[in-house]
């Protein structure tokens, strides 16, 4: 999803991590990104560290449930997999949920 956000919407939106994590991102990258997506303790703090201004969240994942607390972020995107975040305010994402709707299959460009 990472790579297809990129080319579908870059320059305006930037990935923190995508599949060439090998080749692309500095050493702790990926530690960094597991430790976030984990809400491991001081994720808030690697969340803002950098720059992060949504966030795409399997459901299942614990982020997912901790989000809604110490980053003032708010749920703008719900569908049966997946929730994006983002800080309340942020603009170009409406609150959406399209749990058990048909989809169009094209991303939401906002």
């Amino acid at each position: 999803m990472a790579l297809y956000v990129s080319w579908r919407l870059a320059p305006a939106v930037k990935v923190s991590f995508d599949s060439r994590y090998e080749v692309a991102y500095p050493p702790g990258a990926l530690e960094r990104d597991k430790a976030i997506y984990a809400a491991a303790p001081g994720w808030p703090r690697l969340l803002l560290e950098h720059g992060a201004t949504a966030a795409i969240v399997q459901r299942d994942q614990p982020l997912a449930a901790a989000l809604p607390g110490p980053t003032g972020w708010q749920r703008t995107y719900r569908d049966e997999v997946f929730e994006v975040w983002a800080p309340v305010g942020t603009r170009g994402l409406p609150p959406g949920e399209v749990i058990g709707r048909a989809r169009d299959g094209v991303f939401p460009d906002g």
